[in-house]
């Protein structure tokens, strides 16, 4: 029985290889994913390993607040640029050198900023580091820093530019525009740029200046003497540190960074990961469809085998050995796929500007094993219950010339659909009502097995309340069509439920996009009181725009709004802003207490916070700032829950040394009475025309920018769902190719009675509009009853106040459902017109 599955399998390769291509395409992206990450990290491992070996202790503040988002890691004080000397005496130091880092944007020739720290990779701004051994910067051109108004850059950013040594460059800094002169060009270690970032690199005094506060260092780097351990200088130096101040070995720094990379990495794969899953299950219903029609094309096959003695053993491992070989095959193949993929990938991203330091592709142990062994099982899986199917096979079925199928009329199928539903209900019904959002997932989990259960049945249904217009309308081809499709129930839908995930996939997030962006439109719209709204294109504006604007008489007020971390036990950050200005520009639902009345040492919670902290007017919050001064504020001010606020604010004025450097992130302004829009806007223009870092913008122009980020997100979620919506394309390709095998006599009489070429073709072709517009429908119910309960489910506090039904864009997937049915047609069509009349009468 093995050899002649193996027989078998080399005797009808073609009808596996669109389930080849589902498995491929899962697999590829599963392998691709890691390949991908897995090489990024070596590379940065590879290249933090290099540029810290010569760094033997660093030391830096032990106070951290906040989060500053990436990889998880705190925001960390600064420390006093007397250490360094202090340091450099303890016996066994080679080398001390203070460390400054902070924001940095080059400008380039066109005076445009290089790079989008909003959505990319960061700019900065460091001292020069003139001990080569600490420094992990080598020139490829030019020389160091020596004076204020000269700069090193990055090479990235000199090929971008275009830059070359004696070019004057703009830089924006916290403290505006620096004028300075490309003295060099520099890789970081092997690389053009460190992870894509811009950098640049001033001498030590005027990097104090314009990139932190003068007197002060991030850390100090230690190079120690030869013959002295990491751990032995780092414990000799912690002995003279003040309590505040920590000694650690570079290895644990190196490993910090290294860290660092692995846990942004971390989200990123599982964030793609999940749509390789998804890749694959949906190729799972193709493997299933597949394997179904191959055990029913060869039913009289198998019962002549079980006539001649073969067991039902021996059947159903003949089907599986098929499926086995189709799975290792395929997912060798995606592996390489994969690999292929991912050297694709990262030069696409290079060319985005998100640059990786140079390593040669990883393909570890790891990924070929879980990319075989996933795409293997699956495919073992999803032939299983055909293979079982086989296995019953009788000798007497050898005698029957068609196959029925009634599950479109099984009442144990239809018990199970309605319990599922059911259980679907409850968690559906009960996450609403408790905001519990997984819950509510859950339950739209439960809802799609449901509707896998109950598929045939309502494929019956959609079958023929689709299929009666269209045979209406195109007469014998749309009757035989709509008969073809309700004929094997089961079989459309497993092929429509593979369209089904994809399109749900994507109206969830069309749904949810949509009402983000209303919810957001809203906020601003009916709370905003104010006329524009001046945002940093990079992280920050300088404070002392805020007093220039203040300055002017067209505007009657300039509120300005910045982030103040801490530590306490109720919030880890809070708005910093003027509290009665920004009440009279912005309107909040006051529950309790006044903003106007907050006071230096007061502070506004959130609703929710409140709750959760068990908090009321009067109740103290103890806090701790980043320089390490402590802060006790009374509540004064309860509002409720929006997505434009933190859950606290505060005075700016008790924000001093709440975070390392100055600067503010936005500024609300509101016209003088009497004063139009365009004479306000051409001031505030002026104002703002020496510092290229800001912008302004209207409310509605505000809102739209935030949006137009959610969209970029947006359009890379779709690009990786479309997958699934051609692995479903492949799926009803192939079933309709596998289907005109199974009906070859059939078609030949239709043909030797008088039907067309075209008529044949028109068939086949609604046959694949019926099955993709069964997906579509399911799909897009099953999509926006998820999004919609998903959304009632959200607590108010996280903003969503607004549930919008993008109408028009749940058409075009509807008609791109269509589209996807009429292109998978072609080739089962063309191969169905094309059958010789006679030999297709004569098929057995």
């Amino acid at each position: 029985m093995f050899r002649t599955a193996l027989k078998d399998l080399a005797h009808r390769k073609l009808r596996l290889v669109a389930t080849a291509v589902a498995v491929v395409l899962g697999v590829a992206f599963v392998a691709g994913t890691y390949v991908l990450t897995d090489t990024v990290s070596r590379s940065f491992d590879d290249l933090f390993a290099s540029v810290d070996k010569t760094t033997d202790v660093v030391v830096r503040s032990a106070r951290t607040v906040g989060d500053d988002g990436f990889g998880g890691q705190k925001t960390r004080a600064q420390i006093s640029d007397s250490f360094v000397k202090a340091v450099a005496s303890v016996p066994g130091v080679r080398s001390a050198q203070g460390h400054i880092q902070g924001y940095a944007q080059l400008l380039d020739q066109q005076g445009d900023p290089i790079g989008n720290p909003r959505n990319g990779a960061p700019v900065l701004g460091l001292a020069w580091d003139p001990d080569p051994t600490l420094n992990p910067f080598r020139f490829v051109a030019g020389g160091p820093p020596h004076a204020d108004g000269q700069v090193v850059i990055d090479k990235r950013s000199a090929d971008k530019g275009p830059f070359k040594v004696g070019d004057p460059i703009g830089i924006l800094t916290q403290v505006g525009q620096v004028k300075a002169t490309v003295v060099g060009i520099a890789r970081f270690g092997s690389a053009n740029s460190p992870g894509g970032a811009s950098v640049a690199l001033f001498n030590p005094p005027q990097a104090a200046r314009v990139l932190g506060q003068p007197g002060k260092v991030d850390s100090v780097l230690v190079a120690a003497d030869p013959g002295i351990s990491q751990t032995t200088l780092a414990s000799r130096i912690q002995h003279t540190l003040p309590g505040n101040l920590e000694a650690v070995t570079g290895a644990k720094i190196t490993k910090e960074d290294q860290d660092s990379v692995k846990s942004f990495l971390g989200f990123f794969s599982t964030f793609l990961l999940v749509f390789g899953i998804v890749a694959l299950i949906v190729g799972a219903f193709i493997i299933v469809n597949t394997f179904s029609i191959i055990v029913g094309q060869r039913t009289r096959e198998l019962a002549l085998m079980r006539a001649l003695g073969a067991t039902s053993r021996q059947v159903m491992a003949s089907v599986l050995v098929e499926a086995l070989a189709v799975g290792v095959i395929a997912s060798a193949a995606g592996l390489g796929l994969g690999i292929l993929a991912a050297a694709g990938l990262r030069s696409l991203l290079a060319s985005f500007g998100v640059e990786f330091p140079p390593a040669p592709l990883v393909v570890a142990t790891r990924t070929v094993v879980v990319s075989v062994l996933i795409g293997t099982v699956i495919t073992l899986l999803s032939a299983l219950f055909p293979a079982r199917k086989a296995a019953r096979v009788a000798p007497i079925e050898a005698m029957r010339a068609v196959e029925v199928d009634d599950t479109g009329h099984s009442k144990m199928r239809l018990a199970v659909g309605i319990v599922l539903i059911g259980i679907a209900a409850l968690l559906v019904g009960s996450g609403v009502s408790g905001s519990n959002p997984l819950r509510v997932g859950l339950g739209a989990g439960v809802t799609l097995l449901s509707f896998v259960v109950l598929g045939p049945i309502l494929s019956n249904v959609l079958g023929t309340v689709i299929g009666t217009p269209i045979a209406w309308l195109r007469g014998i081809s749309g009757q035989l069509a709509k008969e073809n499709t309700v004929r094997n129930p089961r079989r459309t839908a497993s092929t429509a439920s593979a369209l089904m995930i994809g399109v749900a996939l994507v109206a969830f997030i069309t749904v949810f996009a949509s009402s983000v962006k209303a919810s957001l439109n809203d906020t601003i719209t009916n709370n905003f009181r104010g006329d524009f709204v001046v945002s940093s294109k990079a992280l920050v504006l300088p404070d002392q725009l805020v007093t220039k604007l203040d300055a002017l008489p067209q505007l009657q007020h300039v509120v300005a709004m910045a982030e103040a971390q801490f530590t306490s036990d109720v919030a880890s950050r809070a708005m910093a802003t003027d509290p009665a200005a920004f009440a009279e520009i912005f309107h909040l639902d006051i529950k309790q207490g006044s903003l106007r009345h907050l006071g230096v040492d007061g502070m506004a919670v959130t609703q929710s916070k409140a709750d959760q902290r068990h908090l009321q007017i009067g109740s103290k919050v103890h806090a701790t700032y980043i320089d390490g001064s402590r802060h006790t504020f009374t509540v004064r001010a309860i509002v409720a829950d929006s997505g434009a606020i933190p859950s606290a604010i505060i005075d700016q004025r008790a924000a001093v040394g709440a975070n390392r450097q100055s600067g503010v992130d936005q500024i609300l302004v509101k016209d003088a009475p009497g004063v139009g829009a365009d004479r306000a806007h051409a001031a505030i223009k002026k104002v703002i025309a020496g510092y290229p870092v800001a912008e302004v913008q209207t409310a509605k122009e505000f809102a739209d920018g935030i949006g137009s980020q959610l969209n970029g997100m947006l359009n890379m979620v779709y690009a990786l769902l479309a997958l699934a919506v051609l692995i479903a394309l492949v799926g009803i390709a192939n079933t309709l190719g596998l289907s005109i095998l199974e009906r070859t006599r059939e078609l030949g009489v239709l043909r030797a009675v008088g039907m067309s070429r075209a008529q044949v073709r028109s068939t086949i072709r609604w046959e694949a509009v019926l099955i993709a517009a069964a997906g579509t429908v399911l799909g897009l119910a099953l999509g926006l009853g998820a999004s919609i309960a998903v959304l009632e489910a959200i607590p108010s506090d996280q903003g969503l106040t607004s549930i919008r039904i993008p109408f028009q864009q749940l058409i075009n997937v509807a008609i791109i459902g269509v589209v996807v049915g009429i292109i998978a047609s072609i080739w089962p069509g063309r191969r169905a017109a094309k059958l010789d009349v006679l030999q297709a009468i004569a098929t057995e």
